[in-house]
């Protein structure tokens, strides 16, 4: 089990007006900075515990993927702090591993072997993922 504590956590993206702008700015980074900063997150401080369950919720846009990215480690902060202890495996996308015509179980299977678990390591880990999903007999089922 993992701990997550993120400090003062911040991500800001340049609004470049083109392309152009962009290109020219890769090429010349020591010039003047003509892009303004659109913060997407902002002083974020969140600790989470081992064995602790937490939900991000939100509008579209309210930078909920921005900051599993940036738990993840897949985008960088621009300000603050993420410490991570324990193994983490990132999958953000709803839907991503998942086949709606596989049983609960079945696809627990597949997203385990997409993040590399041997079938006796699901297996093994089969009855502490059916207590966390907490849907019963329901994992027989296609999804």
């Amino acid at each position: 089990m993992g701990r997550i504590r993120i400090a003062g956590l911040g991500k800001a993206f340049k609004c470049h007006p083109s392309r152009w702008f962009r290109l020219r700015e890769w090429l010349f980074p020591w010039g003047v900075q003509q892009c303004p900063m659109h913060w997407v997150l902002r002083d974020i401080n969140l600790d989470i515990e081992p064995g602790e369950a937490v939900a991000l919720i939100g509008m579209n846009g309210a930078g909920k993927s921005t900051l599993l990215k940036l738990i993840a480690g897949t985008l960088q902060p621009t300000e603050g702090s993420i410490h991570l202890s324990g193994k983490l495996a990132a999958l953000l996308e709803l839907g991503i591993g998942f086949h709606p015509d596989f049983t609960g179980r079945q696809n627990v299977i597949m997203a385990g072997q997409l993040l590399g678990l041997s079938t006796t390591q699901i297996q093994a880990l089969m009855p502490e993922i059916e207590a966390f999903a907490e849907i019963g007999d329901y994992i027989d089922q296609p999804v």
